[in-house]
């Protein structure tokens, strides 16, 4: 496990965000999906002139582990609210008390062993997972 692969627990203050939704297919050929997401999001964002906050997330509701047609969230924190439309979302993601957190160093390949480690960590400190799953990219 690297350094950066340690699990801390910590607060996340609310945010307005920009957010897309979409269904990939399955982890190996999500990339096409991710990156349309991604791209509807954040043009959306700079056509509004929203002042982005901070890193792209991708948010997974469904808290039961699937392989296949996966719900998936893509938001772009921003500064302020602004107008939604019939398919790029604003709102208020809440606050979180208390997050497990670990940072992944290294390719998609290996981010399957950082959540193995995450779960094992948070059912050997007898948490429990309570809500969705986030993935923030930090580059």
């Amino acid at each position: 496990m690297l350094n950066s692969e340690k699990v801390v627990i910590k607060s996340v203050e609310s945010q307005w965000v920009v957010a897309s939704l979409g269904v990939i297919p399955n982890y190996q050929n999500s990339a096409t999906i991710l990156e349309r997401l991604f791209t509807e999001t954040y043009r959306y964002a700079q056509e509004n002139n929203a002042e982005i906050m901070g890193s792209a997330t991708c948010i997974y509701h469904d808290n039961k582990i699937r392989e296949s047609n996966i719900p998936v969230e893509i938001i772009a924190p921003i500064s302020q609210e602004i107008t939604a439309n019939e398919e790029v979302w604003v709102y208020k993601l809440p606050e979180v008390s208390n997050i497990a957190s670990i940072v992944h160093e290294g390719s998609f390949e290996t981010i399957e062993k950082v959540y193995d480690t995450l779960e094992q960590w948070i059912k050997k400190n007898q948490y429990k997972i309570n809500g969705s799953l986030r993935e923030i990219y930090l580059n």
